[in-house]
């Protein structure tokens, strides 16, 4: 197993696929006659993965990209920067879009939500369902999660794997709203359920450094995707206009928690710099993120379908 110390997370960067996956880019971009530079995307929740999509996007196809936070402050961050965002928020202090930002929503050729549901439903199916109907014409997606799956014993799920939740899992609540999405575009949305999330800012060498990494003894078989291969998945999946369904987002390295910090702590130690150890590590790690942790099951995810379905998409981290 190869590590990419500078991103993050155990990882090792796919020999030439970026540049596969620019190429690809260009070509289509060129056979479409530039028409992704007309693309208008509107990302409901600019957080960690809404942001970097919407600055992907902009610097691949140079398109106009809006979307929403709770926060006014980060709004403002983020228009400053050409990415138009508006108030919005469901939950029990709801923010209801504005006119302006209902209208970037009605013009969009690419909607997607990051927005997590709650026990009160798809904050966005409940205020915005009949908008998305009429976008029928549009590229839809909602990113879900692998948690869904619940505990397979460390084997390998796909698409049609049983998804082993309860009712009363926090997981019932993702797909409850997969389906509503599915519903509410008439079939016609596409599911991205993705692996655990990684990247610049949250990685396995930040929690390791700051001492939030997880027991010594975690040994539950977890998929992870780094933020950069979510990107180009969703914006792949947008230029080739496949048939839309449920995608698993994984890379190819399924493997446990404590075998990524225990390398983490052994490339840091090379570095030369000073971590906690495994001990302290375990003993200021949050109680109710294991108990979350150890509801999701120990499982691998397969991405071999959304490899065969969407042309020229590539992994630029395959571990």
């Amino acid at each position: 197993m190869a590590f990419g110390l500078m991103q993050g997370v155990g990882m090792t960067r796919g020999s030439g696929s970026l540049a596969s996956s620019t190429s690809s880019s260009r070509c289509l971009n060129m056979q479409l006659g530039g028409a992704m530079e007309d693309s208008r995307v509107f990302i409901f929740g600019l957080g960690y993965v809404g942001q970097a999509l919407a600055k992907h996007l902009q610097q691949r196809w140079g398109c106009q990209v809006s979307g929403t936070s709770r926060s006014g402050r980060e709004a403002e961050r983020l228009s400053s920067l050409g990415i138009r965002t508006f108030l919005f928020s469901g939950g029990e202090e709801p923010l209801a879009l504005c006119e302006e930002g209902q209208g970037r929503l009605r013009e969009a050729t690419h909607v997607l939500s990051t927005i997590p549901p709650s026990s009160n439903g798809d904050p966005v199916l409940v205020e915005h369902c009949e908008t998305l109907r009429s976008l029928r014409s549009s590229w839809v997606g909602f990113l879900s999660t692998c948690g869904v799956y619940g505990d397979h014993e460390g084997e390998w799920v796909d698409e049609e794997s049983a998804t082993r939740v309860g009712q009363e899992d926090r997981a019932a609540q993702w797909l409850q709203a997969e389906e509503r999405w599915r519903a509410c575009t008439g079939g016609g949305g596409n599911v991205f359920r993705l692996a655990g999330i990684y990247g610049t800012g949250r990685s396995a060498i930040d929690s390791v450094r700051s001492g939030r990494a997880a027991r010594e003894d975690e040994d539950k078989l977890v998929s992870r995707i780094h933020v950069e291969d979510i990107c180009s998945v969703l914006r792949v999946s947008m230029e080739s206009n496949s048939q839309a369904r449920v995608f698993n987002v994984a890379d190819d390295y399924p493997c446990s928690r404590s075998e990524v910090y225990n390398f983490v702590r052994h490339l840091l130690e090379q570095e030369g710099v000073e971590v906690p150890d495994a001990a302290a590590a375990a003993a200021v790690t949050d109680v109710g993120k294991k108990g979350r942790r150890a509801r999701r099951g120990s499982k691998k995810a397969s991405s071999l379908l959304i490899r065969a379905t969407v042309r020229g998409l590539r992994l630029s981290w395959k571990s």
